[in-house]
């Protein structure tokens, strides 16, 4: 993980390193004796685990522990396994480090994606204490990944939605770590969403469409009544895996399912979501109804409600047109 800056040690932070004001929050919540000891367990576990990896982790019982939330200092290392991102690492930066293939793209400039970055860097996670205006350090990490990510894929380039998946990423790894769980992510879990013309994001928008239609028919009506296309209120879900959309604690925990399951997650929370609010989208008016969707909180309760939600995977695989767009 990138180095802290000290200044932010004069603000109090949550357990996830964003600055809180105790004016706003009140006091931090202090473990209890109970919270402690289950916490102690998991780790165990989860210790156990990571020791038994190749026999475990394709398991149910895994899945299930995953959705439970990974814990805190085995998040970083359970990503990169999970995105297979690791091996990547280890092959291009760690064999020969003489021949890393970071350092080569860090020597590039993608001209056209550095100054849209440039200007995006401010706007990505500024209560951070990694980001925050003070902070050089997890800035120009971000800073490094996004714009070695341009020139590793050109035709991929820089999206904005990509600054905050790997945000959250350097959170937890290393910046060279980053890098290669950010490929693994825009390249083979998010094929096509962020190439020109956003051609996987349409096909999400479509699945999503069915699934809603299926699920929830009255609410699908209700939306189209009042012309609420599903790209005014799924862009970022699908860009960002509800990172920009909803509190880190259940952001982090959608991420822990997307790395372990995939886009399912995604889906699995939006129809949840989305049900949630069928009364006010069902009888309010427009304006009502696009404050609820754009403000309501996604909070811990409603996800953990969402990730036992039953769905077939051809309901959101990639189609033949998905697959063509999947850059290598």
């Amino acid at each position: 993980m990138v180095e802290e800056n000290q200044a932010a040690e004069a603000h109090t932070l949550d357990r996830y390193g964003f600055i809180v004001s105790s004016d706003e929050h009140g006091p931090l919540r202090q473990p209890t004796r109970q919270s402690i000891e289950k916490e102690h367990e998991r780790i165990q576990k989860w210790t156990w685990m990571l020791n038994h990896w190749q026999g475990f982790h394709h398991t149910r019982k895994f899945r299930q522990r995953v959705r439970k939330g990974i814990p805190e200092q085995f998040r970083g290392v359970v990503w990169q396994k999970l995105l297979a991102s690791r091996v990547l690492y280890e092959h291009h930066e760690l064999e020969n480090p003489f021949k890393s293939v970071y350092s080569a793209l860090l020597t590039q400039t993608n001209e056209e994606a550095a100054i849209t970055i440039e200007k995006d860097i401010t706007r990505t996670f500024p209560s951070h204490a990694m980001f925050r205006s003070d902070n050089t350090a997890g800035k120009d990490a971000l800073e490094h990944n996004l714009n070695a990510f341009a020139c590793y894929k050109p035709e991929v380039g820089y999206c904005q939605g990509m600054g905050f998946i790997d945000g959250v990423l350097l959170m937890y790894m290393s910046e060279k770590e980053a890098f290669w769980a950010l490929r693994q992510i825009v390249v083979d879990r998010m094929p096509g969403i962020f190439n020109t013309g956003f051609p996987m994001l349409q096909v999400r928008f479509k699945q999503w469409n069915k699934l809603l239609s299926k699920r929830e028919p009255a609410i699908f009506k209700a939306l189209a009544r009042h012309n609420i296309d599903a790209s005014f209120y799924t862009t970022q879900w699908f860009m960002t895996l509800f990172i920009y959309a909803a509190p880190f604690e259940v952001a982090v925990r959608i991420f822990d399912c997307f790395c372990c399951e995939g886009v399912k997650i995604v889906f699995r929370v939006g129809l949840t979501y989305i049900a949630a609010l069928k009364k006010t989208i069902l009888k309010a008016p427009f304006e009502q109804v696009m404050v609820a969707i754009q403000r309501t909180p996604l909070t811990l309760e409603l996800f953990e409600s969402a990730i036992d939600l039953k769905l077939k995977s051809a309901e959101f695989a990639l189609p033949d047109e998905g697959r063509k767009v999947m850059v290598r």
